[in-house]
């Protein structure tokens, strides 16, 4: 749980609540308190050739483990996107023998448009297992609900 300042009244209230408990401002006007940490990971989806961390204003993605560090670069660091620089998640659901995959489009980006082959080499995108499947898609909802 997070507290916001309702943008009306200035009251600190929960950000769960659909609407500022003083005033009735809806929460999706919201602004972050100072008090409230933008380093909280909401969500985290560990993937096959990475993992992805989504924060209250950000997306991390992470390149641990051997076959991320082979597939993106050994001395490539992390990849932080802003959620107001997202113009789309695409989201390809893994099955029992193939993986899935989570993209995020930015503009001026070079995603590949070619399916999971391609986008084993997009930096943008991150691969994963069955049992990930739930989170995947609830970085995705959660990332147009913040934006």
């Amino acid at each position: 749980m997070a507290l916001i300042i309702c943008p009306e009244c200035g009251k600190e209230f929960s950000d769960k609540a659909p609407s500022c408990p003083n005033c009735g401002c809806p929460t999706h006007n919201i602004v972050y308190s100072s008090r409230d940490s933008f380093s909280d990971i909401l969500l985290s989806l560990k993937g096959v050739n990475g993992q992805v961390e989504l924060y209250h204003n950000k997306i991390v993605i992470r390149r641990k483990g051997f076959i991320a560090k082979m597939g993106s670069g050994l001395f490539k660091g992390d990849k932080e996107i802003f959620l107001d620089q997202i113009s789309a998640v695409q989201l390809k659901k893994a099955s029992a023998l193939i993986s899935g995959y989570i993209q995020f489009t930015i503009p001026g980006g070079n995603e590949k448009l070619k399916g999971i082959f391609e986008a084993t080499d997009d930096e943008n995108t991150v691969m994963f297992r069955k049992d990930q499947n739930k989170v995947a898609e609830e970085i995705k909802n959660m990332i147009y609900q913040l934006r």
